[in-house]
């Protein structure tokens, strides 16, 4: 078992180290960008971003989900080219509609989009990037599903500091503004399209069959609700908030949210790794069940101390990172981080669907969550602004986890059984509320007096979680940091 969880959190490690030097490098960048674009800069640019948010699972049509069962139904080279390349000839149909639309309907997508139609031109840069990004699809994929963790990581890091400085070069030094930010993303997205594709197809032969179009598309297809269920989980709050609070607010909601989504880093790559770890089990399911059920607690443990550390630090981040017109922005950032946490555990519940290969009802699930969700923001902004919409976006993705659990448990005798340990699960969830509603007492915006509370929170966490965990947990954590600091 200890080998079987250092292979995952190896390939977990790997994934999110690119990610966390991004991350950081666009957060140290956010004073910079801040003092050149307005907060309705941002509210534009965040809606713009729920657009292809919307756009971007309709026109995969499901595909990123789907080529993995076809992928690992055989092992042989053939196959594996057979489902990449059919992918990629799927897309490349679908992503040249997605452009077409972009440049044809800007006006009126940008009159649904942000009610108006003076910002069709910034429609078609922003779904022209996104049709690109489709078509790494496939490449992206199979490079994650032979594990190689390392070529994933060098293209992302790379293509991000190209996609940083020219956000610098068109922002800052030409002053485009947010026309700069979105042909940076243009230019950028195309260089990674290309990277993805040049390392992705090693090795690959090109070849496509109608019966793997229909194997993808039938698997595929009826996820397509699923991501439209996501969209509203994720982003429909803005929409809400827009109407009630105005773009302003909005752009302070995106500013924490986006703040909060580095939380993503962890959770993105646990899931990324979490998938053909997983699937690696669909013929062993007797060691799975107790293998996974540990996974999950060490999951709630690390990923859950690590977005408290969100909610503890987030008026600090916030008073040393942005100007003050975005201070309120500190509100979101830990709640926009566990929506993410609770995201991350919703995918730990789903190996029993991929194995008994009924992935069509994660779109139930989700859907019910969804319409929880429209419910619960309404009120939640309608009461409490920016507060309500960033609790209202942890709720629903807390409501889709408990859903998914229960449909795990209605299709029992079809699913593998988990064996969770329920005892510490429950103690960790006791801390996690515990320190989170801790982190919103109010108190002085000095940053010294914030500074030491922050300080305070973060060890008093450290230690219970010490203390909470298992005397070998404790010893093999010591090792381990130990070992990476050089330390005998």
């Amino acid at each position: 078992m200890k080998a079987q969880l250092f292979r995952l959190a190896k390939n977990s490690g790997i994934y999110g180290i690119g990610s966390t030097v991004i991350k950081c490098i666009n957060i140290l960048l956010l004073p910079l960008f801040t003092a050149y674009l307005t907060p309705s800069d941002y509210g534009i640019l965040s809606l713009l971003g729920l657009l292809t948010f919307v756009a971007q699972p309709i026109f995969t049509l499901g595909l990123s989900a789907a080529m993995g069962p076809c992928y690992f139904d055989r092992s042989s080279l053939q196959n594996k080219s057979l489902t990449t390349w059919t992918s990629f000839s799927i897309l490349l149909i679908s992503s040249s509609i997605l452009t077409i639309i972009s440049w044809s309907c800007s006006r009126y997508l940008s009159m649904i989009a942000l009610n108006s139609p003076d910002y069709g031109y910034f429609v078609s840069l922003s779904l022209t990037a996104c049709a690109i990004g489709i078509l790494q699809t496939p490449f992206m994929q199979r490079i994650q599903f032979e594990e190689h963790g390392q070529v994933f990581i060098k293209i992302t890091i790379f293509s991000s500091l190209v996609s940083i400085l020219l956000r610098l070069i068109t922002v800052v030094f030409l002053n485009w503004g947010i026309e700069g930010i979105l042909l940076a993303q243009l230019l950028s997205t195309i260089m990674t399209f290309l990277l993805f594709f040049i390392f992705g197809s090693r090795g690959t032969t090109f070849l496509c069959s109608r019966h793997t179009v229909r194997e993808l598309l039938r698997l595929g297809l009826p996820l397509v609700p699923s991501f439209a269920f996501l969209f509203i989980l994720m982003r429909g709050n803005q929409y809400i908030l827009e109407s009630f609070e105005g773009m302003d607010q909005v752009g302070i909601y995106s500013v924490g949210l986006n703040i909060g989504m580095v939380m993503g880093i962890a959770t993105g790559a646990a899931s990324t790794a979490w998938y053909p770890f997983f699937m690696s089990y669909i013929d062993n399911q007797c060691e799975a069940k107790t293998l996974f059920g540990r996974i999950f607690t060490y999951y709630l443990y690390s990923l859950g101390t690590i977005c408290l550390l969100f909610f503890i630090g987030a008026k600090l981040i916030i008073l040393l990172i942005t100007q003050p017109a975005f201070h309120q922005a500190s509100l979101i950032v830990g709640l926009a981080a566990s929506a993410q946490f609770f995201s991350g555990l919703f995918n730990m519940l789903l190996p029993g669907v991929y194995f008994a290969k009924e992935i069509k009802y994660v779109s139930f699930t989700q859907g019910l969550a969804a319409i929880f969700s429209v419910v619960i923001n309404l009120i939640l902004i309608k009461l409490g602004g920016l507060f309500g919409a960033a609790l209202g976006l942890a709720l629903s993705h807390f409501l889709m986890t408990v859903f998914q659990w229960i449909w795990n448990a209605y299709r029992k005798e079809h699913y593998i059984q988990v064996e969770y340990e329920w005892r510490r699960i429950f103690s960790f969830t006791f801390v996690f509320f515990v320190f989170s509603i801790a982190s919103f007492i109010p108190r002085t915006t000095s940053n010294w007096i914030e500074f030491g509370y922050t300080i305070c929170l973060t060890f008093s966490l450290l230690i219970i979680v010490l203390l909470l965990m298992k005397d070998n947990e404790r010893n093999f954590l010591q090792n381990r940091i130990c070992m990476t600091l050089g330390i005998s």
